[in-house]
């Protein structure tokens, strides 16, 4: 049978074909509904969906949940509305459920097709007073979590993975630097000067691929010390993080070289290009990455892909969040994160999810198979389900859990927290990029950023010249050669 609708008659007669009685059933044949939209904005929360292979104009019924129990919107009756709209008090967790059927259907949910999911109305509008402004103050006895990238597809709304934490004594660290990331950093009005700490989880293109923006381009404005880079050790001192530094060193030996006509660092011999490297044993549990200005920072193993990655945990002022980078569920996690602030935790899509919205293919497609094969294996070797992340949180009880490296879309947001929801009722955020949290001792709050798309860079931080180094070369055209220079059009021709 094709996909759709189709409705059975059933009917009993006699011998003289009279109907003695009759029913009618509505078949759903790969019939479906799904959201397509599930959004808050000013006061209210707005639910949109679409069927699929229900034949005629499907009809629609939606209900929410709130802390009152179960209600519907408007009318209880289904109707051809794939709309509905209700208020909503910010802060609140709805779930929320569609069915949706035929019209020949019977009006009752065991003819209908079914989708479910959830939002929390966040103030997720950016020309809200509530949203974070760039350059905000942050108080000596908070720390604030800003997501810069929180995918591993590289989205215009999502770029690949970086987490900024700040602390009230002034203290800054990034927790990877995937791709994409840097245009985040500047919007958000971050400076070279306090990118100074990078914390690496593991070496994947999505966790490092912007250390080489951030180690190019950081000498050359107000980063003039070394760059202070933390990593896992691998099996052989090759799979190392010191030797990913030296790697990337010689990678950008031209870019160095072309910049080193200005001061790039200190005449106290200290440079913007020197990198100084810790590297992290993978194995060690509760390893002391860094311990300065009342911020300690451990690490334990992660289990993702290969031997090689870690995790992290910050604490600060009684306060303590983890970064996860990539890993499977696992026990470290469950130990090593029980109680803390703020667990910032990877999630994945299902992946059939992952296969259909990466490759345009559905089940029965040629290369449907191969997608999925691949998908599930990324899956089994590397990352965290939605159901979980969920049990990794009713494990360790956090104050916030926030799922990261996942991708934000209408269809995927309310399955996985129906999913999470199986393990766990605490707070929980799915991270878009330009997330900002300030934790206390007594709150945690979460904004987005309010940011410009053209953002130059901040404003740097000012060396007395009499402590800059001069310049390697005097003259920006001195490794240019004369034949070249020969070439070049004089100024007098043109202005």
């Amino acid at each position: 049978m094709q996909p759709g609708t189709y409705t059975v008659d059933v009917y009993i007669s006699n011998m003289a074909d009279q109907v003695l009685a009759e029913a009618r059933q509505v078949i759903l044949v790969d019939s479906s509904v799904e959201f397509t939209k599930i959004s808050y904005e000013d006061g209210n929360v707005t639910l949109t969906a679409q069927a699929k292979y229900i034949c005629g104009d499907p009809e629609y019924q939606f209900w929410y949940k709130d802390s009152e129990g179960w209600k519907c919107p408007g009318d209880f009756d289904y109707n051809t509305r794939n709309t509905v709209s209700f208020e909503a008090t910010a802060g609140q967790t709805y779930e929320v459920v569609v069915y949706a059927k035929d019209q020949n259907a019977a009006r009752h949910w065991k003819q209908a097709a079914v989708a479910c999911g959830s939002i929390a109305a966040l103030e997720d509008n950016p020309k809200e007073p509530t949203a974070f402004i760039p350059g905000e103050p942050l108080d000596q006895n908070e720390m604030r979590i800003t997501f810069m990238g929180t995918s591993v597809v590289p989205r215009r709304g999502q770029q690949c993975n970086s987490v900024f934490v700040e602390t009230g004594n002034g203290d800054s660290f990034i927790f990877d630097m995937g791709s994409g990331v840097s245009a985040n950093y500047v919007a958000m009005g971050i400076p070279y000067s306090r990118m100074d700490k990078v914390f690496l989880t593991h070496l994947h293109g999505d966790h490092m691929s912007d250390l080489t923006t951030l180690y190019c381009f950081g000498p050359s404005l107000d980063r003039k010390t070394p760059l202070r880079l933390f990593g896992p050790s691998g099996d052989t001192a090759d799979d190392g993080t010191m030797a990913f530094a030296e790697a990337l060193k010689q990678l950008t030996k031209w870019h160095v070289e072309s910049f080193c006509f200005t001061s790039t660092g200190l005449k106290n011999g200290k440079s913007g290009y020197d990198i100084e490297v810790k590297e992290l044993p993978y194995m060690e549990v509760g390893g002391i990455a860094y311990n300065e200005n009342g911020v300690k920072i451990t690490h334990f193993p992660a289990v993702h892909d290969r031997d090689g990655s870690i995790s992290y945990k910050l604490e600060w002022n009684g306060l303590s969040m983890v970064f996860s980078g990539d890993t499977k569920p696992n026990y470290f996690m469950t130990n090593q994160a029980k109680g803390v602030d703020v667990l910032v935790h990877e999630m994945v899509v299902p992946p059939e999810v992952w296969a259909a919205k990466n490759s345009g293919l559905k089940p029965g497609d040629p290369g449907w198979q191969q997608a999925i094969n691949y998908t599930t294996a990324v899956q089994d070797s590397s990352h965290t389900t939605q159901k979980a992340f969920g049990y990794i949180l009713s494990q360790t009880n956090p104050r916030l859990g926030v799922a990261t490296h996942f991708q934000v879309n209408d269809d995927t947001v309310g399955p996985a927290m129906k999913d999470i929801r199986t393990w766990y009722q605490g707070p929980v955020t799915l991270a878009k990029d330009l997330l900002v949290i300030n934790v206390s001792k007594d709150n945690i709050r979460q904004r987005y950023a309010e940011v410009s798309d053209y953002a130059w860079y901040p404003a740097p931080k000012l060396y007395p010249p009499d402590q800059l180094a001069p310049p390697k070369y005097p003259s920006p055209l001195d490794q240019l050669n004369n034949e070249l220079l020969e070439q070049v059009i004089p100024a007098s021709a043109y202005e």
